[in-house]
């Protein structure tokens, strides 16, 4: 098996992304669900977590753009 070319490994860092921004919607989905049900010291604390998912999104996009 030959590596693949640079075209073929944008695609795959492409594609890793996007399921990783999906899974991120997803999870803020739940969070919102989440909310709803619990009482307000709890929604705060799910309120810090989520700059946390945003930090981490920034860093992929930043890693890929450097390949």
């Amino acid at each position: 098996m030959r590596p693949p070319g640079p075209a073929a490994a944008l695609r795959q860092q492409q594609q890793q992304q996007q399921q990783q921004q999906q899974q991120q919607q997803q999870q803020q989905q739940q969070q919102q669900q989440q909310q709803k049900q619990q009482p307000l010291g709890k929604q705060q604390q799910q309120q810090e977590l989520k700059p946390v998912l945003l930090q981490q999104q920034q860093q992929q996009e930043s890693r890929a753009q450097q390949a």
